[in-house]
């Protein structure tokens, strides 16, 4: 012990410093070790309410884009189904604007082909009547008067209603 002396260690000094030290840790952990205690149980279970709470927003969060994506889906779909009807209808007015024409081409056809018939036969009874007034003026030159005019207009007439008709 005299060694410890020489290099200037006190061993009742080193004993009443491992006493005090005991007092002065029994006085803490007797006061506040049990506060330090509560206030490491109060953190650690706000900690754990913190995850709970960030645990729940995630579902509610994951659940809210499930609902989202689900509602998207559903419009998308809602949509091409418009767009389908929209396809329809476009082809139904189309089909039906095409019938309209088709009618109305083959009454324009109708209404040419009659008119056309009704030129035809105004022509025709003009060409008959130029025919008939010159077989009339070839005739009657032919015959020099010496048959009424009226005669041979008759007979000119009768006959050629006779002869169109083969």
């Amino acid at each position: 012990m005299d060694g410890l002396s020489a290099i200037g260690i006190d061993l009742w000094g080193m004993f009443l410093y491992l006493v005090n030290y005991g007092i002065l840790l029994g006085i803490l952990g007797y006061y506040f070790y049990p506060m330090i205690i509560k206030t490491i149980d109060k953190r650690r279970e706000t900690i754990k309410q913190n995850i709970e709470e960030t645990q729940r927003l995630q579902e509610e969060l994951e659940k809210k884009l499930q609902a989202q994506v689900g509602q998207a889906d559903k419009m998308k779909a809602e949509y091409k189904a418009e767009a389908a009807a929209m396809k329809k209808e476009l082809a139904d007015k189309r089909t039906e604007m095409i019938a309209e024409m088709e009618e109305e081409r083959a009454k324009m056809m109708d209404e040419a082909k009659e008119l056309l018939k009704q030129k035809r036969d105004a022509i025709v009874a003009d060409a008959e009547k130029q025919v008939l007034s010159t077989m009339k003026k070839v005739l009657l030159s032919v015959m020099q008067n010496r048959v009424p005019e009226d005669a041979v207009e008759s007979s000119v007439s009768d006959a050629w209603n006779k002869y169109k008709k083969m």
